[in-house]
């Protein structure tokens, strides 16, 4: 099984990320997790490149799709640097994924 490491280009793609939930909760005080990724994801798309090979040597990649298993890293990072910013989490329904799969709309809302 190969190395999996992927801290290294996640921190370079949240790099900017306080800057990206400012201006996404700008007008509404609030941002999506789908919107984030989006647009972050667009900002770097030569690091998200990198990070969605690096997925295809998680443990589990024979069995969950490598953009699942990215979007899951960045979710997981975007949780703890939006908590740090003073954003709470919110589960509001469902929304598609880029497959077009209904899952967990995550909202985040300052405090």
């Amino acid at each position: 099984m190969p190395h999996y490491e992927v801290k290294d280009v996640l921190e370079t793609m949240f790099a900017d990320s306080s800057e990206l939930m400012e201006e996404l909760s700008k007008d509404s005080g609030e941002f999506t997790f789908k919107r984030f990724l989006q647009t972050c994801i667009r900002r770097h798309q030569v690091e998200y490149i990198e990070l969605l090979q690096r997925c295809t040597g998680h443990p589990s990649a024979g069995h969950h799709m490598p953009f699942n298993i990215a979007h899951q890293h960045i979710g997981g990072r975007l949780r703890r640097v939006a908590e740090n910013e003073g954003y709470q989490r919110f589960e509001e329904g469902y929304v598609d994924d880029i497959f077009g799969n209904p899952t967990k709309n995550i909202v985040y809302r300052r405090d």
